[in-house]
Protein backbone atom coordinates (compact mmCIF):
# COMPACT_ATOMS: atom_id res chain seq x y z
CA UNK A 1 0.00 0.00 0.00
CA UNK A 2 2.80 2.40 0.84
CA UNK A 3 4.50 1.61 -2.49
CA UNK A 4 1.28 2.30 -4.43
CA UNK A 5 0.79 5.66 -2.74
CA UNK A 6 4.36 6.67 -3.57
CA UNK A 7 3.91 5.70 -7.25
CA UNK A 8 0.66 7.64 -7.45
CA UNK A 9 2.30 10.77 -6.07
CA UNK A 10 5.27 10.51 -8.49
CA UNK A 11 3.11 9.83 -11.56
CA UNK A 12 0.61 12.52 -10.56
CA UNK A 13 3.41 15.10 -10.18
CA UNK A 14 4.83 14.31 -13.62
CA UNK A 15 1.37 14.55 -15.21
CA UNK A 16 0.73 17.92 -13.55
CA UNK A 17 4.09 19.26 -14.73
CA UNK A 18 3.37 17.96 -18.26
CA UNK A 19 0.03 19.78 -18.20
CA UNK A 20 1.75 23.00 -17.10
CA UNK A 21 4.26 22.78 -19.95
CA UNK A 22 1.47 22.03 -22.45
CA UNK A 23 -0.54 25.02 -21.26
CA UNK A 24 2.52 27.28 -21.54
CA UNK A 25 3.13 26.13 -25.09
CA UNK A 26 -0.50 26.79 -25.97
CA UNK A 27 -0.31 30.27 -24.48
CA UNK A 28 2.84 31.07 -26.47
CA UNK A 29 1.32 29.76 -29.70
CA UNK A 30 -1.89 31.75 -29.25
CA UNK A 31 -0.11 34.97 -28.18
CA UNK A 32 0.02 37.67 -30.90
CA UNK A 33 3.38 37.95 -32.63
CA UNK A 34 5.05 41.37 -32.56
CA UNK A 35 5.82 42.86 -35.95
CA UNK A 36 9.44 43.04 -36.97
CA UNK A 37 11.15 46.35 -36.28
CA UNK A 38 12.69 46.37 -39.74
CA UNK A 39 10.24 47.38 -42.49
CA UNK A 40 9.46 45.14 -45.40
CA UNK A 41 11.54 45.53 -48.52
CA UNK A 42 8.57 46.78 -50.52
CA UNK A 43 8.06 49.60 -48.01
CA UNK A 44 11.53 51.10 -48.37
CA UNK A 45 12.54 53.79 -50.84
CA UNK A 46 16.31 54.08 -50.98
CA UNK A 47 17.70 57.47 -51.96
CA UNK A 48 21.10 58.68 -53.09
CA UNK A 49 21.86 62.20 -54.30
CA UNK A 50 24.95 63.49 -56.13
CA UNK A 51 26.19 66.95 -57.07
CA UNK A 52 27.91 66.98 -60.45
CA UNK A 53 28.36 70.61 -61.41
CA UNK A 54 27.06 74.10 -60.67
CA UNK A 55 24.93 74.17 -63.82
CA UNK A 56 23.38 71.16 -65.54
CA UNK A 57 21.98 71.39 -69.06
CA UNK A 58 18.47 69.96 -68.79
CA UNK A 59 17.83 70.60 -72.49
CA UNK A 60 20.56 68.11 -73.38
CA UNK A 61 18.75 65.52 -71.25
CA UNK A 62 15.38 66.28 -72.80
CA UNK A 63 16.75 66.11 -76.34
CA UNK A 64 17.11 62.34 -76.14
CA UNK A 65 20.74 62.35 -77.25
CA UNK A 66 22.03 61.18 -73.86
CA UNK A 67 19.17 58.93 -72.73
CA UNK A 68 16.88 56.50 -74.47
CA UNK A 69 14.86 55.98 -71.30
CA UNK A 70 11.51 57.66 -70.73
CA UNK A 71 12.00 61.30 -69.73
CA UNK A 72 9.38 63.43 -68.03
CA UNK A 73 9.84 67.18 -67.89
CA UNK A 74 8.80 69.23 -64.90
CA UNK A 75 9.02 72.97 -64.31
CA UNK A 76 12.32 72.89 -62.43
CA UNK A 77 13.56 69.32 -62.92
CA UNK A 78 13.71 66.34 -65.27
CA UNK A 79 12.68 62.81 -64.27
CA UNK A 80 14.47 59.90 -65.95
CA UNK A 81 12.68 56.54 -65.76
CA UNK A 82 15.35 53.85 -65.41
CA UNK A 83 13.03 50.93 -66.19
CA UNK A 84 10.37 50.39 -68.84
CA UNK A 85 6.86 50.92 -67.55
CA UNK A 86 3.41 51.09 -69.06
CA UNK A 87 2.52 54.00 -66.81
CA UNK A 88 2.83 57.50 -68.33
CA UNK A 89 4.33 58.71 -65.06
CA UNK A 90 7.01 56.62 -63.28
CA UNK A 91 6.16 58.21 -59.92
CA UNK A 92 3.13 56.45 -58.40
CA UNK A 93 0.22 58.40 -57.02
CA UNK A 94 0.63 56.73 -53.64
CA UNK A 95 3.31 54.60 -52.05
CA UNK A 96 2.56 53.10 -48.67
CA UNK A 97 1.40 49.97 -46.94
CA UNK A 98 0.22 47.31 -49.41
CA UNK A 99 1.09 49.51 -52.41
CA UNK A 100 3.72 49.05 -55.05
CA UNK A 101 7.11 50.66 -54.58
CA UNK A 102 8.58 53.50 -56.57
CA UNK A 103 10.29 52.17 -59.67
CA UNK A 104 13.92 53.27 -60.21
CA UNK A 105 14.04 56.90 -61.31
CA UNK A 106 16.60 59.72 -61.43
CA UNK A 107 15.60 63.34 -60.84
CA UNK A 108 17.99 65.94 -62.32
CA UNK A 109 18.00 69.60 -61.26
CA UNK A 110 19.42 72.59 -63.18
CA UNK A 111 21.89 73.44 -60.40
CA UNK A 112 23.74 70.16 -60.89
CA UNK A 113 22.15 67.76 -58.40
CA UNK A 114 20.80 64.32 -59.30
CA UNK A 115 18.64 62.27 -56.91
CA UNK A 116 18.12 58.52 -57.41
CA UNK A 117 15.11 56.57 -56.12
CA UNK A 118 15.52 52.78 -55.72
CA UNK A 119 18.29 52.70 -58.33
CA UNK A 120 21.01 50.07 -58.46
CA UNK A 121 24.69 50.92 -58.51
CA UNK A 122 24.89 50.00 -62.19
CA UNK A 123 21.99 52.29 -63.07
CA UNK A 124 23.46 55.18 -61.07
CA UNK A 125 26.89 54.78 -62.67
CA UNK A 126 25.37 54.70 -66.15
CA UNK A 127 23.32 57.87 -65.61
CA UNK A 128 26.13 59.81 -63.93
CA UNK A 129 28.69 58.89 -66.59
CA UNK A 130 26.40 60.17 -69.33
CA UNK A 131 25.55 63.36 -67.46
CA UNK A 132 29.22 64.10 -66.78
CA UNK A 133 29.84 64.33 -70.53
CA UNK A 134 27.95 67.64 -70.57
CA UNK A 135 29.68 69.02 -67.45
CA UNK A 136 32.98 70.72 -66.88
CA UNK A 137 33.51 68.57 -63.78
CA UNK A 138 36.46 66.21 -64.11
CA UNK A 139 36.00 64.39 -60.79
CA UNK A 140 35.42 60.63 -60.89
CA UNK A 141 32.02 59.39 -59.75
CA UNK A 142 33.29 58.04 -56.43
CA UNK A 143 34.63 61.50 -55.48
CA UNK A 144 31.43 63.45 -56.17
CA UNK A 145 29.55 64.92 -53.17
CA UNK A 146 27.02 62.28 -52.18
CA UNK A 147 24.22 61.84 -49.64
CA UNK A 148 22.37 58.61 -48.73
CA UNK A 149 18.94 58.40 -47.15
CA UNK A 150 15.83 56.21 -47.11
CA UNK A 151 12.08 56.52 -46.65
CA UNK A 152 10.19 53.83 -44.72
CA UNK A 153 6.42 53.78 -45.03
CA UNK A 154 4.98 52.61 -41.73
CA UNK A 155 1.30 52.89 -40.93
CA UNK A 156 0.43 55.60 -38.37
CA UNK A 157 4.07 56.34 -37.66
CA UNK A 158 6.18 59.42 -38.39
CA UNK A 159 9.78 59.62 -37.20
CA UNK A 160 13.07 61.06 -38.44
CA UNK A 161 16.56 59.65 -37.94
CA UNK A 162 19.98 60.30 -39.41
CA UNK A 163 19.56 57.50 -41.96
CA UNK A 164 15.85 57.25 -42.76
CA UNK A 165 12.38 58.65 -42.17
CA UNK A 166 9.21 56.78 -41.24
CA UNK A 167 6.00 58.20 -42.70
CA UNK A 168 2.57 56.66 -43.30
CA UNK A 169 2.44 57.47 -47.00
CA UNK A 170 4.71 58.74 -49.78
CA UNK A 171 2.70 60.14 -52.67
CA UNK A 172 3.79 61.99 -55.83
CA UNK A 173 4.06 65.29 -53.97
CA UNK A 174 6.11 63.56 -51.29
CA UNK A 175 8.53 62.32 -53.94
CA UNK A 176 8.75 65.91 -55.20
CA UNK A 177 9.57 67.16 -51.68
CA UNK A 178 12.13 64.46 -50.92
CA UNK A 179 13.98 64.94 -54.21
CA UNK A 180 14.10 68.71 -53.72
CA UNK A 181 15.48 68.52 -50.16
CA UNK A 182 18.03 65.84 -51.10
CA UNK A 183 19.18 67.88 -54.10
CA UNK A 184 19.52 71.04 -52.01
CA UNK A 185 21.49 69.42 -49.22
CA UNK A 186 24.10 67.85 -51.52
CA UNK A 187 24.43 71.11 -53.49
CA UNK A 188 24.85 73.03 -50.25
CA UNK A 189 27.59 70.58 -49.27
CA UNK A 190 29.44 71.45 -52.49
CA UNK A 191 29.25 75.18 -51.80
CA UNK A 192 30.30 74.68 -48.17
CA UNK A 193 33.47 72.97 -49.37
CA UNK A 194 34.04 75.77 -51.87
CA UNK A 195 33.71 78.48 -49.21
CA UNK A 196 36.05 76.56 -46.90
CA UNK A 197 38.65 76.49 -49.69
CA UNK A 198 38.30 80.27 -50.18
CA UNK A 199 38.68 80.83 -46.43
CA UNK A 200 41.83 78.69 -46.45
CA UNK A 201 43.25 80.82 -49.28
CA UNK A 202 42.60 84.03 -47.35
CA UNK A 203 44.14 82.50 -44.25
CA UNK A 204 47.36 81.85 -46.17
CA UNK A 205 47.32 85.41 -47.54
CA UNK A 206 46.89 86.86 -44.07
CA UNK A 207 49.76 84.70 -42.83
CA UNK A 208 52.01 86.12 -45.57
CA UNK A 209 50.99 89.67 -44.67
CA UNK A 210 51.62 89.09 -40.96
CA UNK A 211 55.07 87.56 -41.56
CA UNK A 212 56.50 89.37 -44.58
CA UNK A 213 54.21 92.37 -44.87
CA UNK A 214 53.65 91.46 -48.53
CA UNK A 215 50.45 90.24 -50.17
CA UNK A 216 51.21 87.10 -52.14
CA UNK A 217 48.45 87.54 -54.70
CA UNK A 218 47.82 89.75 -57.68
CA UNK A 219 45.00 92.22 -57.87
CA UNK A 220 43.23 90.30 -60.65
CA UNK A 221 43.42 87.01 -58.70
CA UNK A 222 41.95 88.73 -55.65
CA UNK A 223 39.11 90.09 -57.77
CA UNK A 224 38.41 86.54 -59.00
CA UNK A 225 38.12 85.32 -55.40
CA UNK A 226 35.75 88.15 -54.54
CA UNK A 227 33.63 87.44 -57.62
CA UNK A 228 33.45 83.74 -56.78
CA UNK A 229 32.42 84.60 -53.23
CA UNK A 230 29.57 86.79 -54.48
CA UNK A 231 28.42 84.11 -56.95
CA UNK A 232 28.18 81.51 -54.19
CA UNK A 233 25.73 83.59 -52.20
CA UNK A 234 23.68 84.37 -55.31
CA UNK A 235 23.56 80.71 -56.39
CA UNK A 236 22.56 79.37 -52.97
CA UNK A 237 19.78 81.93 -52.51
CA UNK A 238 18.32 82.29 -56.01
CA UNK A 239 19.46 79.25 -58.01
CA UNK A 240 19.21 76.48 -55.43
CA UNK A 241 16.44 78.20 -53.46
CA UNK A 242 17.41 77.10 -49.97
CA UNK A 243 15.38 79.92 -48.40
CA UNK A 244 12.33 79.44 -50.62
CA UNK A 245 9.06 78.30 -49.06
CA UNK A 246 7.13 75.32 -50.40
CA UNK A 247 5.02 76.43 -53.34
CA UNK A 248 2.33 73.78 -52.96
CA UNK A 249 -0.51 73.35 -50.50
CA UNK A 250 0.61 70.43 -48.36
CA UNK A 251 -1.38 68.01 -46.28
CA UNK A 252 -0.38 67.04 -42.73
CA UNK A 253 1.86 64.17 -43.82
CA UNK A 254 3.72 66.09 -46.53
CA UNK A 255 4.01 69.19 -44.34
CA UNK A 256 5.63 67.04 -41.67
CA UNK A 257 7.86 65.55 -44.37
CA UNK A 258 8.91 69.02 -45.61
CA UNK A 259 9.61 70.45 -42.15
CA UNK A 260 11.22 67.28 -40.83
CA UNK A 261 13.64 66.85 -43.73
CA UNK A 262 14.69 70.51 -43.62
CA UNK A 263 15.33 70.17 -39.89
CA UNK A 264 17.07 66.82 -40.28
CA UNK A 265 19.51 68.14 -42.90
CA UNK A 266 19.75 71.53 -41.09
CA UNK A 267 19.31 73.55 -44.27
CA UNK A 268 18.53 76.83 -42.49
CA UNK A 269 21.34 76.44 -39.95
CA UNK A 270 23.87 75.47 -42.63
CA UNK A 271 22.86 78.44 -44.76
CA UNK A 272 23.31 80.74 -41.75
CA UNK A 273 26.81 79.34 -41.15
CA UNK A 274 27.61 79.68 -44.85
CA UNK A 275 26.48 83.32 -44.80
CA UNK A 276 28.75 84.06 -41.83
CA UNK A 277 31.71 82.52 -43.63
CA UNK A 278 30.95 84.60 -46.72
CA UNK A 279 30.85 87.72 -44.55
CA UNK A 280 34.27 86.81 -43.14
CA UNK A 281 35.60 86.42 -46.69
CA UNK A 282 34.17 89.81 -47.65
CA UNK A 283 35.78 91.55 -44.67
CA UNK A 284 39.16 89.95 -45.35
CA UNK A 285 38.92 90.84 -49.04
CA UNK A 286 38.13 94.44 -48.08
CA UNK A 287 41.22 94.50 -45.84
CA UNK A 288 43.48 93.16 -48.59
CA UNK A 289 42.05 95.64 -51.09
CA UNK A 290 42.76 98.48 -48.65
CA UNK A 291 46.33 97.25 -48.27
CA UNK A 292 46.70 97.05 -52.04
CA UNK A 293 45.24 100.54 -52.39
CA UNK A 294 47.68 101.88 -49.83
CA UNK A 295 50.56 100.20 -51.62
CA UNK A 296 49.37 101.69 -54.88
CA UNK A 297 49.04 105.14 -53.27
CA UNK A 298 52.55 104.87 -51.88
CA UNK A 299 53.84 103.87 -55.29
CA UNK A 300 52.09 106.83 -56.89
CA UNK A 301 53.57 109.15 -54.29
CA UNK A 302 57.07 107.87 -55.02
CA UNK A 303 56.45 108.26 -58.74
CA UNK A 304 55.39 111.86 -58.16
CA UNK A 305 58.50 112.51 -56.06
CA UNK A 306 60.73 111.08 -58.78
CA UNK A 307 59.00 113.15 -61.46
CA UNK A 308 59.40 116.32 -59.38
CA UNK A 309 63.06 115.51 -58.87
CA UNK A 310 63.54 115.00 -62.60
CA UNK A 311 61.82 118.31 -63.27
CA UNK A 312 64.09 120.08 -60.77
CA UNK A 313 67.14 118.54 -62.39
CA UNK A 314 65.96 119.67 -65.81
CA UNK A 315 65.40 123.19 -64.50
CA UNK A 316 68.88 123.28 -62.96
CA UNK A 317 70.33 121.98 -66.20
CA UNK A 318 68.55 124.68 -68.17
CA UNK A 319 69.74 127.37 -65.75
CA UNK A 320 73.30 126.10 -65.93
CA UNK A 321 73.16 126.02 -69.71
CA UNK A 322 71.80 129.56 -69.83
CA UNK A 323 74.53 130.83 -67.49
CA UNK A 324 77.25 129.16 -69.54
CA UNK A 325 75.88 130.61 -72.76
CA UNK A 326 75.66 134.07 -71.19
CA UNK A 327 79.26 133.89 -70.05
CA UNK A 328 80.36 132.74 -73.47
CA UNK A 329 78.41 135.58 -75.06
CA UNK A 330 80.08 138.14 -72.78
CA UNK A 331 83.53 136.75 -73.59
CA UNK A 332 82.85 136.93 -77.31
CA UNK A 333 81.57 140.48 -76.94
CA UNK A 334 84.67 141.59 -75.02
CA UNK A 335 86.93 139.96 -77.59
CA UNK A 336 85.18 141.80 -80.41
CA UNK A 337 85.55 145.13 -78.59
CA UNK A 338 89.21 144.51 -77.97
CA UNK A 339 89.87 143.74 -81.61
CA UNK A 340 88.02 146.84 -82.77
CA UNK A 341 90.08 149.10 -80.53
Amino acid sequence: MALRSVLRRVVGGRISRLRMVTNAVDVQSTAPTRPSSSPAADRIVRLRSFHLTEQLDLHAIQSGLLFREDIIQRRDRVIICLEDTNSPDPVPVEFGCNRRSVIPIAVAFPYGSVVFFNASQTQMTSVLSRLLRTCSTKLPIDELPCEDYAVHTEELQTAFTNDFIDIPLLDRLGVHIVSQIMAQTVALEHYEAKVDAILHTFHNLNSCVSVDGVIGISRSALFKLIGGNNLILADVVSHIGVLECQQYVLGPVNQTLWDGLRDEFELSERFARLSKKLQIVQSQARFLLDVMSQDKSSLLEWIIVVLVGIEVCLCLHNIHTAVVRRKQFMRDLLDDLAESM
